[in-house]
């Protein structure tokens, strides 16, 4: 729950930035032929290479460092997009997912939007690195002892 803590604290944070406003401005400019949720998530996924934390550590990154490094796990990835979509004023929150139904294993995002009456699914780590290249809307499946838990932004 720490790590959850300090990626709400980022997010909202950075969301205020004028730097960040200036980036995120730029990347959707790049895709106007995209919804900019879209856009933004594409880049997540795409643009930025999925890196594991090294063993027994866990660090969050912020929308700049991950912007410059151009690579993230899953926790620095979402960061990245909900500071992103806080920018434009697109509600988000955190799923946290775990696979044994012990640990947190796995983060991934929603978004709210009156287009879809409800949360959508944005998972930006599912970029190839594991086979998978998911689109808006997919969301992990979760083995029968799995279990998720929403965490607002």
């Amino acid at each position: 729950l720490r790590t959850l803590e300090v990626m709400r604290w980022l997010a909202r944070k950075d969301s205020r930035s004028a730097s960040v406003r200036k980036e995120t401005t730029r990347l959707r400019e790049q895709r106007p032929d995209l919804d900019p949720v879209v856009a933004l998530f594409l880049f997540a996924r795409d643009q930025i290479r999925y890196v594991p934390d090294p063993p027994n550590l866990e660090k969050v990154s912020d929308f700049e460092h991950t912007t410059a490094s151009r690579e993230g796990d899953c926790d620095d990835k979402v960061v990245w997009l909900a500071t992103a979509l806080l920018t434009i004023g697109v509600p988000v929150r955190f799923v946290v997912q775990s696979y044994d139904g012990g640990t947190w294993d796995h983060v991934y995002l929603e978004y709210g939007g009156w287009q879809a009456w409800g949360w959508t699914p944005l998972d930006p780590t599912a970029d190839g690195h594991t086979g998978v290249i998911a689109d808006v809307g997919w969301r992990q499946s979760l083995p029968p002892r799995g279990r998720e838990m929403t965490y607002e932004v």
